[in-house]
């Protein structure tokens, strides 16, 4: 086998304004052209790309405080286009629903003694975590477990 070379045959750089700290975690939908930030200081940003001018624009800024203590930190976040929902996976086990539509956060589950890391699979249908526990666990999107070992 061959590896071909790649060519690079354009690029746009567009900044992100109007965050009021430090990026802690991002996820791009490269589908609906949005850019969700998390803030150090427990901010959600959702920046929209505008087809035109190429600038991201800021739709909203929701936050997280209530939800998150200062210690937790988002290490997981995926747009689930069933639900038109943002789900959130932090560090202390927290797994969060934003309804994109009714603008709505909840708690869907925790996770006792929290969660080293987590990461859908690329369609979207499974989430695996690994638990402080020493356990991995398998979930669907409506986060009902699959296997855990």
């Amino acid at each position: 086998d061959k590896m071909r070379n790649l060519e690079v045959l354009g690029q746009t750089f567009s900044t992100l304004s109007s965050l009021d700290s430090d990026i802690e975690f991002t996820f791009v939908d490269e589908f609906s052209q949005t850019v969700y930030v998390v803030t150090t200081d427990k901010f959600l940003y959702i920046f929209k790309l505008d087809p035109f001018s190429l600038e991201f624009t800021r739709n909203e800024k929701v936050s997280l405080q209530e939800e998150l203590i200062e210690e937790d930190k988002v290490i997981e976040m995926a747009f689930l286009a069933e639900s038109d929902s943002l789900n959130l996976i932090t560090s202390n086990g927290e797994m969060l629903l934003y309804n994109l539509a009714t603008r709505e956060l909840e708690s869907i589950g925790a996770i006792p003694n929290g969660i080293f890391s987590a990461r859908w699979n690329p369609s979207y249908d499974m989430v695996a975590i690994s638990t402080k526990n020493n356990t991995v666990l398998t979930m669907s999107p409506d986060f009902q477990p699959i296997s855990e070992e």
